[in-house]
């Protein structure tokens, strides 16, 4: 079952379905398969540190366990907070309707790293703030707890291919312009040469 969030925009909410968007989603993905010499698909398997025997696919496996010895699927995993929340888990989309904040441009969006991308299903979503969307206005989300660390902050948008959370960090560089400094303006013949100076070369 999805996670469903809400946003509050001039009194009113709107939610929506959250799923998460990854790298192959977006870019696709490629696999690489071993053949032998007459085209047949390889089988891995791994060789013992004594050489003595060969443990082929399903020989070996990575389980989590908890203190008492049972098993955790890797789906029941949850991350966790090792700072202020003492390790309880840490609810990425809270429960509580989240306040749109103002919006910002595409150029000040782009002064953050974006480090998560989440589809949205529109489950209701007012008019007002749907025309906004789509004319290409970008909203920042105000929700102390929303946050994939204390650092990220998380906008919603809407373009040709659907509706957008994203979640991003200040970048930690300055943006380059497309202006460059005029190195003709810069007086240089004024400049002592001092290493020049200090090899103090004569001609005999």
């Amino acid at each position: 079952m999805h996670k469903i969030i809400e946003v509050v925009f001039n009194g009113k909410v709107s939610s929506f379905t959250v799923t998460r968007i990854d790298r192959s989603k977006l870019y696709g993905s490629k696999k690489r398969i071993a053949v032998d010499t007459q085209g047949q698909e390889c089988s891995a398997a791994a060789l013992t540190r004594d050489g003595k025997y060969i443990l082929p696919t399903g020989g070996m496996a990575i389980l989590y366990l908890i203190d008492e010895g049972d098993v955790v699927e890797r789906n029941q995993l949850r991350a966790v907070d090792p700072g202020e929340n003492n390790g309880n888990s840490e609810e990425l989309f809270p429960n509580e309707a989240m306040e749109l904040g103002p919006a910002i441009s595409a150029i000040e969006l782009l002064q953050y790293t974006i480090t998560r991308v989440y589809g949205l299903e529109t489950l209701s979503l007012m008019p007002e703030l749907e025309a906004l969307l789509v004319a290409g206005t970008i909203f920042c989300i105000v929700a102390p707890n929303f946050t994939e660390r204390n650092s990220c902050r998380s906008f919603l948008l809407i373009n040709d291919t659907g509706c957008f959370l994203l979640l991003g960090k200040q970048s930690d560089f300055d943006f380059v312009g497309l202006e460059e400094v005029d190195l003709s303006a810069i007086d240089i013949d004024g400049v002592e040469d001092d290493i020049g100076d200090s090899l103090d070369f004569n001609i005999l």
